[in-house]
């Protein structure tokens, strides 16, 4: 009770800070309370020491009557230590499950958040159909690229660049006899024919 005035408090001082939520605070009532129990279950230990020595006392004294009243409050002691273990298990448990289950709706936001992005992306991209135009658009433009290359390529030497011709006609006659090869026609500049 006093912890949830505490905690009241903090929430009052933080009022702006909107990152504790409902769920934080019941797990951490949770915690507190498992904390309690552990320190309940502390005393409880240490009474069990005290009353087996005293338990202990009592025989050497021969106070038989006594001695078993202490047995018997060492037995309800031994009970209620056992009680806070069963109830700190169930604590632990609870509080493994809460975890679990906010890790849990953490992953759903994640994947919804980007599934949402994912689709809004895919929105932005148009559909296939676009991309299929877009791909389409792109092998044109390649292919026109190409006929202009091309076109470019041969523009500078004519059929009817006699001299050109020759060179080549002559280059080829050079690369035959260095390679060893017998050129079966003799090497005579091709002519062009003329134009009209």
């Amino acid at each position: 009770m006093g912890n949830r005035q505490g905690q009241q408090k903090m929430e009052a001082g933080a009022g702006h800070n909107q990152m504790v939520d409902d769920d934080d605070m019941a797990l951490l009532d949770i915690k507190a309370q498992r904390d309690q129990i552990q320190g309940q279950r502390r005393r409880l230990h240490a009474q069990l020491l005290r009353d087996d020595d005293a338990a202990r006392t009592l025989v050497r004294n021969g106070k038989k009557p006594q001695a078993m009243l202490a047995l018997r409050t060492k037995k309800l002691h031994q009970q209620l230590a056992d009680e806070c273990e069963q109830h700190l298990l169930r604590l632990e448990e609870l509080i493994e499950q809460v975890e679990m289950a906010r890790m849990q709706r953490d992953t759903v936001q994640a994947l919804s958040l980007g599934t949402a992005t994912l689709r809004r992306i895919q929105k932005e991209i148009g559909g296939v159909d676009r991309v299929q135009t877009i791909l389409d658009e792109s092998h044109d433009a390649v292919a026109d690229q190409q006929e202009l290359s091309e076109a470019l390529s041969g523009a500078g030497i004519l059929d009817s660049d006699t001299e050109a011709l020759a060179e080549l006609a002559r280059l080829e006659a050079e690369v035959a006899r260095a390679s060893g090869a017998a050129d079966p026609v003799p090497a005579q500049p091709v002519l062009a024919p003329e134009a009209p």
